[in-house]
């Protein structure tokens, strides 16, 4: 028996999560791997799993599972962009930025004009080399001389 079923579900996840609707598509991934699972008889393909643990993050506190989940994912399917965007939204979610950049790196490796890739490492923005490349970027004497030399904002308030 052909996925037919599954991959529909699979699709209204698709579209509700490009709407920003995570509840939604949440629900449609969930009936995707059950169906896949129960009814044809065949694991949930990795995608499904990547995506149900995006939503999963977004809308609940289970951000570790959400992590396993999209981790595992990019394990099996290391050739496919969407699931190492997933990946790092689901990084970013938690906060871990530092996580989150070489994932897209990697991610926009396998298809450079990924448009949610190429959307999130703008909004991350690019950061400067510390004036002085021998101390740490968060010595103190490089944060004095990044704030003094720093463009957008003055050192002393006026």
């Amino acid at each position: 028996m052909s996925n037919v079923v599954a991959e529909k579900s699979f699709s209204k996840g698709v579209q509700s999560v490009a709407k920003g609707d995570f509840l939604s598509g949440l629900a449609y991934f969930e009936a995707a791997i059950e169906l896949a699972k129960k009814v044809e008889k065949i694991a949930p393909p990795p995608k499904y799993l990547s995506y149900y643990g995006l939503c999963l993050a977004m809308v609940s506190t289970k951000s570790q599972t959400a992590l396993e989940l999209c981790e595992s994912s990019v394990a099996v399917e290391f050739y496919n962009p969407d699931l190492f965007h997933n990946l790092a939204r689901v990084h970013l979610r938690m906060g871990r930025r530092d996580r989150a950049y070489p994932v897209l790196l990697r991610g926009l490796q396998l298809h450079p004009s990924h448009r949610g890739i190429l959307g999130d490492l703008r909004s991350l923005g690019l950061r400067r080399k510390p004036l002085l490349p021998f101390l740490s970027r968060g010595n103190p004497v490089n944060r004095f001389l990044g704030a003094l030399f720093r463009n957008d904002q003055p050192l002393v308030e006026a």
